[in-house]
């Protein structure tokens, strides 16, 4: 049964624009952002969505400030503790996309399979499966 369930969802949530689609659907990621600036400069301008392509093939989202002389990039995840994971130099720290992130939480809240299970189903580890469960 769970094999079918995150097979749905996958059609439903093909790439992270669709993902990024229902998660903004639901006030989960913000439709807008404002440019916090760089250091000291506060630019405060309205931030533009992109998409690029990561080294694995995948497309991730960002936002881009369009001022001339600005130009800073944030993660689409910026400012959403559930998220973004911050390193000690203020780095996005995520490291599954937002469909996966979709699949741990579908698989936690409808299905409540086992972790075995949904580390198989995923293609994560038991304890990528754990860390993220334990955020839900």
């Amino acid at each position: 049964m769970p094999e079918s369930t995150v097979m749905t969802l996958r059609l439903l949530v093909r790439n992270e624009e669709t993902a990024l689609k229902l998660l903004r659907e639901h006030d989960a990621l913000p439709m807008t952002k404002y440019c916090p600036g760089k250091g000291q400069n506060v630019c405060n301008n309205l931030m533009r969505q992109r998409f690029k392509k990561t080294r694995k093939g995948n497309s991730t989202a960002s936002w881009q400030c369009s001022k001339k002389n600005c130009h800073k990039e944030l993660s689409i995840r910026f400012g959403n503790p559930f998220f973004y994971y911050s390193s000690a130099q203020g780095k996005c720290n995520a490291k599954l996309t937002l469909t996966s992130i979709l699949e741990l939480i579908w698989l936690f809240i409808y299905i409540r399979c086992t972790i075995r299970e949904a580390a198989s189903l995923t293609q994560h580890s038991s304890a990528t499966v754990v860390e993220w469960w334990n955020n839900c």
